[in-house]
């Protein structure tokens, strides 16, 4: 990633990949893995944060464990009876935390996701596309075990990705957000399962 940007970087409260939820608040427990995630978030902006659920995606006939994965939304918000396509949709400040754990090369990272975006969108990407360039060229060559990655948007300030302790610029196009978030909660997400799991819905 690229330019150290504390103004808007999101508080870290993992210390390698783990750490202490804001005061009061339990601890999220990925179940496969045992990858914990704060329960709540305050980001520097002000805003408080809750969590949502934890997932785990794997990846070929193998099941090869990839990464741990949390997902997080302003406290109190409603997304009603299609919580998937409202988390997309609902431009109010939410994020992702994602802890890996296996190397895993920049360009696979990557093509997964254009992939997951292209189900998602077909060839109606012109409001994001450029944007989305722009982000995915920002990450790293290389995630290892171990390292952590937020995405995390807030409506003013727009998205912007974090891996380990550098932050990218923000991005201000809620298109772009919509784009990442249907990774994950779109009709066509990388996992079905993962996407229950995220949402903290019974399958």
């Amino acid at each position: 990633m690229v330019s150290h940007r504390t103004l808007f970087a999101a508080t870290l409260l993992l210390a390698g990949a783990l750490g202490p939820g804001t005061a009061g608040a339990e601890n999220l427990r990925e179940p496969a893995t045992g990858t914990m995630f704060p329960g709540e978030l305050k980001l520097s902006s002000g805003h408080d944060l809750a969590g949502l659920g934890t997932g785990l995606r794997e990846a070929t006939i193998m099941k090869v464990d990839v990464y741990a994965i949390a997902s997080y939304v302003a406290k109190d918000t409603n997304l009603g009876e299609d919580p998937g396509s409202a988390l997309v949709a609902l431009e109010v400040p939410k994020q992702l935390r994602i802890v890996f754990l296996r190397d895993i090369e920049g360009a696979k990272m990557r093509d997964a996701c254009q992939n997951s975006i292209d189900k998602n969108f077909g060839k109606n990407t012109t409001s994001f596309a450029e944007d989305l360039e722009t982000f995915m060229n920002q990450l790293p060559v290389k995630f290892r075990s171990g390292d952590h990655m937020n995405l995390t948007y807030v409506p003013g300030t727009g998205f912007w990705g974090e891996h380990n302790d550098t932050g990218s610029d923000p991005i201000d196009n809620p298109h772009l957000m919509h784009a990442l978030w249907t990774i994950w909660f779109g009709e066509f997400p990388v996992n079905d399962g993962l996407k229950r799991d995220l949402l903290g819905l019974k399958n």
